[in-house]
């Protein structure tokens, strides 16, 4: 009973040793635990400066910490390094930090809006470009320094040439100089040849017009003592009858009808008297008007009278061209130079006119008066013969200065048709005046016919 009391007390004590050293490991281990948590926590607080605990289940954080361990360093050891390296390959400076990459970045075109790479490319490329551009430029520098050279030598070997062709052409120029200088006095002696010539001819032409002129004045005065022997003829003739009017001044017509109203006449003319639409003639109050005055024109009549309607013996008139207070009467009478129902008038039309009305005068408007006077049955012939009838004459045609000797053919043969023109006019006028024949300028003739000037239709 005492060996089992013995043994519970040492069982006893040495449970109580048990319990007290558990006591003592359990308060060593506790303030242990508690020193390695305040350790832990002042790792994780000086490890959250290098990486927060959130960033350690990130794939790429997770790459970077087995490369560094692939290479048996550090996360920080490994990512200095690494920054390191980029610095010196981008900046060639390994301790540059990112502000001072971006603030070199920020002085490259590009570099802020585009990858650091595809910067480089870019750059590489247009060095290439560049590269490319002058290898051209220094292959067309080449060129054009061969051209220049090819340029130089065909300039030099022009102008040895053009020295050569200006050598000869004053050789030429000295030779045509010396034959310009023979001509010249050749010339001066052929003009001086020629003077005297055209002196001997003058002198010659003004003996041979003063004998003409002798011999004009001597047919003259043969002609104009034909011309009185033919005028005491012709009194002797008609001395037993009556002396006819001047054709121009013969009545045609009378009227015979007014209206006002419709400013219309009826004459007694018709087509039995050979009347035509479109015929003119001047009314005047009797024939007593129809005589020229001191200054050779003949008066305006009264009013012109155009043809418009015809009967076998009577005809309508539109009048045309009334004064003013002198009104058509019955009993008026109507001439026309041109016209005659009982004769064929013939004439002589020769001169400058202004047939259509436009103020400018020319020869070939005589055709136009010509073609009139056919029209009212009229005849037009060449030559001033003995049974004309009128001689109607334009304005005179102008002489021109006479060329000199220096003149040339056309204009020596314009002169000469001028002179010509000049000539048969002054002709013509001469002819007409000796021989008594009625003489009509454009003026007259329009009057006569009842027509307004220019109005040849």
């Amino acid at each position: 009973m005492a060996g089992r009391s013995g043994g519970m007390a040492v069982y006893a004590a040495i449970s109580s040793i048990l319990l007290v050293v558990l006591f003592v490991l359990t308060v060593v281990f506790y303030f242990q635990a508690q020193a390695a948590d305040r350790e832990v926590a002042t790792l994780e607080t000086g490890m959250s400066e290098f990486i927060r605990p959130d960033e350690r289940s990130r794939d790429d954080v997770r790459q970077l910490v087995q490369s560094a361990a692939g290479e048996r360093k550090s996360l920080v050891g490994y990512l200095v390094d690494s920054r390191r390296d980029v610095m010196r390959r981008v900046t060639g400076v390994g301790q540059d930090s990112l502000d001072q990459l971006n603030t070199k970045l920020d002085s490259v075109d590009g570099a802020d809006r585009s990858a650091l790479l595809q910067v480089a490319r870019d750059a590489i490329r247009q060095n290439q470009q560049l590269q490319d551009r002058l290898n051209l430029a220094e292959a067309a520098a080449e060129r054009a320094q061969q051209d220049a050279a090819n340029e130089t030598q065909r300039v030099a070997s022009i102008e040895s040439g053009f020295r050569e062709t200006i050598s000869q052409l004053s050789g030429e120029v000295a030779g045509y100089r010396d034959e310009v200088d023979s001509l010249r006095n050749e010339y001066g002696q052929a003009r001086l040849n020629m003077d005297r010539r055209v002196s001997d001819i003058r002198t010659r032409a003004d003996d041979r017009v003063s004998i003409l002129g002798t011999q004009l004045d001597q047919a003259r005065a043969d002609l104009r003592t034909a011309e009185e022997q033919l005028r005491e003829f012709r009194g002797l003739g008609r001395s037993t009858g009556v002396r006819p009017r001047p054709e121009e001044s013969l009545v045609d017509g009378v009227v015979v009808a007014v209206n006002e109203r419709d400013r219309q006449v009826t004459i007694n003319l018709g087509s039995r008297d050979k009347v035509t639409l479109g015929m003119t003639f001047a009314a005047y109050s009797d024939a007593q008007e129809i005589a020229p005055g001191p200054d050779g024109n003949y008066p305006s009549g009264k009013a012109n009278l155009e043809i418009i309607q015809v009967r076998e013996d009577r005809s309508v008139a539109r009048i045309n061209g009334s004064v003013a207070g002198r009104p058509l009467l019955q009993g008026d009478v109507v001439a026309n130079a041109v016209y005659d129902p009982n004769k064929v008038y013939k004439f002589v039309v020769y001169g400058f006119f202004d047939a259509d009305g436009d103020g400018f005068e020319t020869f070939g408007e005589t055709r136009a008066i010509e073609s009139a006077i056919r029209g009212w049955n009229g005849q037009v012939v060449d030559e001033l013969a003995g049974d004309i009838d009128f001689v109607v004459l334009g304005t005179r045609p102008t002489l021109p200065p006479e060329p000199d000797i220096t003149a040339s053919t056309t204009q020596l043969q314009q002169f000469q048709e001028a002179l010509t023109r000049v000539e048969r006019y002054d002709n013509l006028f001469d002819s007409a005046v000796s021989a008594g024949v009625p003489v009509l300028n454009q003026n007259r003739f329009y009057t006569l016919i009842g027509k307004p000037l220019g109005d040849i239709r």
